[in-house]
């Protein structure tokens, strides 16, 4: 590795610590085994690995979503039907020394913060894989049951099954 790039993971690395110095809270990375359905009470029940790691979490955005049917887009009418709504996201940049080596972030894992689930929007690895910067949107309509804020330290594994509804 050139000089160069150390130099620029040494940057990245230092920003990091300052942010989680400043930002940090302690959040709970799900990585997904497996998944279940029962399809008579709608009920899907996930197999987790949960790490429970200290991350930057940047503060809430709300912005605005707008949906409509295919049928108004297809038509290319005046008139505008739709639903136009708020959701929550919140940016987290988690560091890769806090999860075990060869971790990888994807789009199935999702974060629990404060007791809310972000499903990642969009995850982008940072230099050198140093870490990742996770876009997560708030479930809204999901509620964790049976979930509690697991108290470890980080380098504790916890595996669990936790049920969650639809609304």
């Amino acid at each position: 590795m050139s000089s160069a790039a150390l130099a620029t993971t040494r940057l990245v690395r230092q920003v990091m610590y300052d942010l989680k110095r400043r930002f940090g809270c302690t959040v709970v990375v799900h990585q997904l085994q497996s998944s279940d359905t029962n399809y008579a009470n709608g009920v899907k029940t996930y197999s987790t690995r949960q790490y429970s790691v200290r991350a930057a979490v940047l503060p809430a955005m709300l912005t605005p979503e707008q949906h409509q049917s295919i049928s108004v887009i297809s038509a290319n009418k005046m008139f505008i039907y739709g639903g136009l709504f708020e959701t929550n996201s919140r940016a987290f940049i988690i560091d890769a020394r806090e999860l075990p080596s060869g971790f990888q972030l994807s789009l199935d894992d999702f974060v629990v913060y404060n007791g809310q689930r972000y499903s990642p929007k969009n995850i982008e690895i940072l230099e050198q894989g140093s870490g990742w910067l996770l876009a997560g949107k708030a479930d809204l309509n999901t509620r964790l049951s049976n979930y509690t804020q697991p108290v470890t330290s980080n380098d504790l594994l916890i595996e669990e099954a936790l049920a969650v509804e639809v609304q």
